[in-house]
């Protein structure tokens, strides 16, 4: 104990200030750059679509109606939550594909990566249709994501206005 006393006492509060402020500020840099990281995993790439209604859906699997439980082409459904699971690895949402958007286009949307803290990576693989839309263009004003439950269709994160990027595959 004396012999720690006496290495201490030739230490300075100037010293242990000086080493104190360093650290916090390497801490403070390191805390800084995991930041800066999850932000750009977090970004999204492709063409921005503002303004998109965001909604969910569930499968129901003792529809008779097939097209409730499978997608366009009779695909399983991945829904949000077996990623979050990681039992799938991508999020089925679907649009109107007979709008022009082809089957399978990966998507983004920045606010679910934010909530969730890490990329969710959707793809349009199911149809739904929309009266109030004209069918000359692909049709990108509608999203909805896939989730596991009735339930989960009242989350707030998957219902709302949102940030739609789409990486549109040349024809």
């Amino acid at each position: 104990m004396v012999k720690i006393d006496r290495a201490y006492r030739n230490i300075s509060r100037n010293d242990i200030e000086c080493d104190l402020f360093f650290l916090l500020a390497d801490h403070r840099n390191s805390l800084h750059e995991r930041s800066d990281r999850r932000t750009t995993e977090l970004s999204c790439s492709g063409r921005a679509y503002y303004n998109v209604t965001l909604a969910a859906y569930y499968p129901v699997f003792d529809s008779d109606n097939e097209f409730d439980y499978l997608d366009a082409r009779t695909r399983k459904l991945r829904n949000l939550q077996d990623y979050l699971d990681d039992r799938a690895e991508f999020v089925t949402v679907s649009m109107d594909l007979d709008s022009g958007i082809p089957y399978g286009t990966k998507l983004c949307i920045p606010e679910l990566n934010e909530k969730f803290l890490r990329p969710i990576p959707l793809q349009a693989r199911d149809k739904s249709r929309y009266d109030d839309v004209g069918k000359n263009s692909p049709d990108f004003s509608h999203v909805d994501i896939c989730v596991r439950t009735e339930q989960d269709t009242y989350d707030n994160s998957v219902n709302g206005i949102v940030t739609l990027y789409a990486e549109l595959l040349e024809k």
